[in-house]
């Protein structure tokens, strides 16, 4: 995972930052203000509110006034905004007010994020108090097509290798980048952004290695030749250094500022006194909510190309929900949000329609309409996503902070921002991801497709919303029983000294226990086992997580239910999904083994030491908890066998792969997982509401198999019909009792132009079917 440069630069520095999380239209900008009006009278403190919209930032000036009139004192409000002049000229109008702005002045000045983010540098900050109303955002993608001129950009830039793939870019030592801005030459104009940004220093910029080097070296010749692709980070030292720090935002710590600033060392504490009162994570007015969702696909500027055939005719879907869209609004009043090509032929016999051409933040006009049509596509480029999936930000925590929290936003511009409202919402949004976001937020609405059935025909379909928590007060209490056995249970453990057992084959019932006294001397002899080799698999020994007592099950003798306890965690990786490499990544500061399995490839085990024993259910919680991080980077199909997650599970003890160029051991240091942390971090309804079930491994006989792959090989190509037979054909091998290594071998020889291989659906199949979905 990339570390930001920036972390080793503010070593030493106060690097604490207050924060206000609370959802849209709880009161965090009215508490500010008047928290801000409170520390202006009393203690003449100079206080800087930086907002996201001109709009904003003179309904703030207006609220501080009205006020302050209310309270019969004069407070002294500043708003620097200009909209007709340009932004470099507020920033200099800024800068000029700061400078000569006294430390006990007592001032409430009003600016913008843009203008914020743009100055270079904010004269006395250490006078003042920073209060950043809405959370800003931290990652931007940069793509310039510069085939024939590449050559005035790359002699102003030093790149430094980070050895992962990305250099940080610096401004060449001697060049005139001040010079290339100040001289104002059409032909830069373009890349004139990204100069600055190098320049200013507000931002750590970074190259894509190969990208940048196929360019320079003349070795780019496809269609997108000359496209170079830079990546800035926003640098914490930008809000540091003044008297305090405060950032306010619904959501903060989903926000990727939280995640990637944490990186960095900074320290998040929450200010009390701004926050509102009764703070909850969900909205109490969810049952006046309806979600219409259009598809089950991830909503794209890609998807919105596809076309249908509606009566013998090629459609854009776009066309097709347009037309739905205008039907189900009728009279209604509306807001409306869609990408700049849509806006000119969307609603144009609407008059009842808003269209809201900027961002949603701080629009409070509006709560009077009941229906908001959200169909905005607002993806980051596929170079985005990768490089912020090497800082350790997944694909689905990007949708979250950037895609849906727009959305979300979107929506509280409507009747729902009006607590004493009661009237029917309803939001139309593009996809199913987008629904069930806001289900989250929003318990008791209701949620729906709206599209026609054809237009999800190719898609397998999921069930709506999360899982679903117990239906009645008999079953919440039984949940809640539950949930307390099992961390009643956990603390007779913590003190137990950990064991595992050791089994001479996966026949041996009865094993050898063994005493686990020193982590490192026990990673010490996983390192010598990892040097044995074996001219068969079976020829070593297994280990096991658990200590079993044969008493506890008339049935078994080392099952789930013979688990006295268990120490550490196993996985086994069955190839495709996240790579080794990518795991390590996404668990680099905790302590962990990885080495290879004995067929080698792409396979791998992974073991954690954990700094107490578990029982079996926290177990096999820590197990999901891992999963769970791994779908938050963006690893939902890990390629994890999902049959081996129980503590009684037993794996080969490191050994040389059979090809021994295939085999590796690597120890990593870090924080010992502690599952004790994990149990009162997750949540723990949808993981004991019902066991995840193994699947029956069994034999498939020779006429079921040819029938099944007959039925899908008669589905001709090009009918969109494919992928869900493919999928169907993997389930009656499940049905029919095939285990994991006859179903991949069968799905493959059914591939036989390798159409589904080349997309990974093979895999995915496996792990859809390892789920426990299916029976």
């Amino acid at each position: 995972m990339i570390k930001p440069i920036s972390n080793k630069r503010c070593r030493g520095s106060d690097k604490t930052i207050k924060y206000v999380d609370a959802l849209a239209g709880t009161g965090k900008t009215r508490n500010a203000c008047n928290w801000s009006i409170e520390q202006v009278l009393k203690n003449h403190q100079n206080i800087v509110i930086v907002q996201p919209s001109t709009d904003l930032t003179a309904q703030t000036e207006i609220n501080i006034q009205a006020t302050a009139d209310s309270l019969g004192t004069p407070v002294k409000v500043v708003r620097i905004d200009n909209t007709i002049e340009s932004v470099e000229f507020v920033t200099k109008e800024i800068r000029e007010y700061l400078i000569r702005i006294p430390a006990d002045y007592g001032v409430v000045l009003i600016i913008t994020h843009q203008a914020f983010l743009k100055l270079k540098d904010f004269p006395h900050k250490e006078k003042w108090t920073l209060i950043i109303d809405e959370i800003p955002d931290v990652d931007q993608g940069h793509k310039y097509q510069i085939p024939l001129s590449q050559g005035l950009l790359t002699p102003l830039l030093d790149l430094h290798d980070l050895d992962n793939g990305y250099s940080l870019v610096t401004a060449k030592k001697g060049s005139t980048i001040d010079g290339v801005i100040d001289k104002a030459d059409d032909c830069l104009k373009a890349i004139e952004p990204l100069l600055k940004l190098v320049r200013d220093k507000t931002y750590d910029i970074y190259a894509l290695n190969h990208n940048f080097e196929r360019i320079t070296n003349h070795e780019d010749t496809g269609k997108d030749s000359g496209q170079f692709w830079f990546f800035s980070l926003l640098r914490p030292e930008k809000v540091l250094g003044f008297k305090e720090t405060i950032i306010m935002g619904a959501c903060f710590k989903r926000s990727i500022l939280y995640r990637l600033w944490q990186q960095n060392n900074i320290t998040f504490v929450k200010h009390d006194a701004i926050t509102p009162d009764q703070i909850s994570d969900v909205h109490n007015n969810g049952k006046r909510l309806k979600i219409h969702y259009w598809t089950e696909e991830a909503w794209s500027l890609e998807y919105q190309k596809k076309t249908f055939d509606v009566d013998g005719a090629e459609t854009n879907v776009m066309d097709i929900l347009h037309g739905d869209l205008v039907v189900r609004l009728g009279n209604k009043d509306f807001l409306w949000w869609a990408n700049n090509h849509w806006k000119d032929k969307w609603f144009k016999d609407l008059s009842n329609g808003i269209n809201l051409k900027h961002n949603p933040y701080g629009i409070n006009s509006y709560q009077h309409i009941d229906t908001v049509v959200f169909m905005s596509a607002l993806n980051p480029t596929s170079p985005h996503y990768t490089f912020m999936r090497n800082m350790g930000v997944g694909p689905t925590e990007m949708r979250d902070a950037l895609v849906h929290q727009i959305l979300y936003q979107a929506v509280m511009r409507s009747s729902l921002r009006d607590a004493g409202a009661t009237r029917p919402v309803e939001v139309f949004v593009p996809d199913r991801q987008s629904a069930d976001y806001l289900e989250e937020l929003f318990p008791g609405c209701e949620v729906e497709c709206f599209s026609p059935s054809f237009i999800n025909d190719e898609v397998e379909k999921k069930p709506v919303g999360r899982p679903k928590k117990s239906k009645n007060a008999a079953e919440r209490k039984k949940l809640c029983v539950k949930k307390k056995a099992i961390r009643v249970k956990q603390a007779t453990v913590l003190d137990v000294t950990p064991h595992v057992t050791i089994f001479e084959s996966p026949y041996d019932t009865t094993g050898i226990d063994y005493e686990i006294n020193d982590v490192d001397q026990f990673m010490n002899q996983l390192k010598e086992a990892s040097h044995d080799w074996f001219q068969n698999k079976s020829d070593n020994v297994l280990v096991s997580s658990a200590n079993f007592d044969a008493q506890l099950s008339d049935k078994t003798s080392r099952g789930r239910d013979n688990v006295t306890m268990s120490w550490g965690l196993w996985l086994d990786h069955d190839g495709g999904g996240i790579s080794w490499k990518d795991f390590h990544h996404a668990f680099s500061d905790f302590s962990h083994m990885i080495c290879n399995t004995y067929s080698g490839r792409d396979r791998y085990r992974v073991f954690f030491p954990t700094q107490t024993p578990m029982t079996s259910d926290v177990h096999r919680i820590s197990i999901n908890w891992i999963f769970d991080q791994l779908k938050e980077h963006g690893y939902e199909d890990h390629g994890f066998d999902l049959t081996k997650i129980d503590a009684s599970a037993l794996f080969y003890l490191p050994a040389k792969a059979a090809n021994q160029d295939d085999s590796f051991f690597h120890v990593f240091s870090g924080q010992t997982l502690d599952p004790n942390k994990v149990l009162e971090t997750v949540n723990l309804d949808g993981l004991i509401a019902e066991d995840i079930k193994v699947p029956y491994k069994g034999k498939l006989s020779n006429a079921s198999v040819e029938k099944s792959v007959m039925i899908y090989q008669s589905i001709p190509a090009g009918h969109g019909q494919r992928h869900r037979a493919f999928f169907h054909l993997g389930l009656a091998l499940y049905k029919q009792g095939g285990d994991w290594e006859q179903i991949e071998t069968i799905l493959t020889q059914a591939d036989n132009d390798g159409s589904r291989a080349s997309k990974g659906e093979i895999q995915r199949v496996i792990c859809s079917l390892q789920s426990g979905k299916y029976g």
